[in-house]
């Protein structure tokens, strides 16, 4: 596990990290008088509790175990190859925030219920540089079960940002709530799978934003006839033209 702390971090332990407000992840935390976290919960599973009924194997089962399961619930070997690829890239660039700073909240979540004297708090930050940034006290706080929701969460929201063009979380957490439920509702997973892997029909192209690889990814999810491909040339400023 690498936790990158730059030499601001260290002159300022109490930083707040803003300016940036990627995409991330929300977690439901209670805290003491003295600010400690007395519990903490990723919003998808909480959500996913009330509001679906869903109950979780909160037993002693590894990080791996709850992938594996999660990945077994899909039962869609395309989105399945996505999702293992942005499993890897959530391993690979996540970054740790240390104790004593807090993650700027994203505004990106929505949710409908709040819990009585706790508060919604950001465990991750997407940014578009393709880093994650993950609250380190909230995340230390997390079971495994807990810590599995927040991967899945973040490799599916990378996907549907990349594929529909998401701005919020809502479908995102319902799918996490989903996959990782012991009775998981097959018919809104596949569901929620098919509206992911395609981009909609008159959407915006891909390919528009973020950097080759964003875009080139970003294009994967354009279904295609037999008889069509995407054509992409610029003018001389560099506008891109689209056929």
């Amino acid at each position: 596990m690498k936790i990158v702390i730059s030499f601001l971090i260290l002159m300022m332990p109490t930083l707040l990290f803003a300016g940036e407000k990627g995409n991330g992840g929300y977690s439901v935390v209670c805290r003491d008088q003295e600010g400690s976290i007395i519990s903490a919960e990723i919003l998808d599973l909480y959500e996913g509790r009330l509001i679906s009924k869903n109950s979780y194997d909160e037993g002693q089962r590894s990080f791996d175990d709850y992938m594996k399961e999660a990945i077994k619930n899909l039962k869609d070997p395309l989105f399945t190859k996505y999702l293992i690829t942005e499993l890897q890239l959530y391993e690979k660039n996540k970054i740790f925030i240390p104790i004593g700073n807090e993650l700027e909240s994203t505004e990106d979540a929505f949710p409908s219920i709040r819990k009585k004297n706790c508060k919604f708090e950001q465990v991750a930050n997407y940014l578009s540089t393709g880093e994650i940034l993950i609250s380190e006290e909230i995340y230390q706080h997390f079971d495994e079960l807990n810590k599995g929701a927040l991967a899945l969460h973040e490799a599916i929201y990378s996907i549907r940002r990349k594929a529909v063009g998401d701005t919020q979380s809502k479908t995102t957490r319902k799918l996490v709530s989903e996959i990782l439920s012991l009775l998981p509702d097959n018919e809104i997973i596949q569901k929620w799978i098919s509206d992911t892997l395609y981009r909609p029909i008159n959407s915006t192209p891909c390919g528009l934003e973020g950097n080759l690889y964003e875009r080139i990814q970003s294009c994967l999810y354009t279904k295609l006839s037999s008889n069509e491909m995407i054509l992409v040339s610029r003018t001389k400023e560099g506008k891109e033209v689209w056929f």
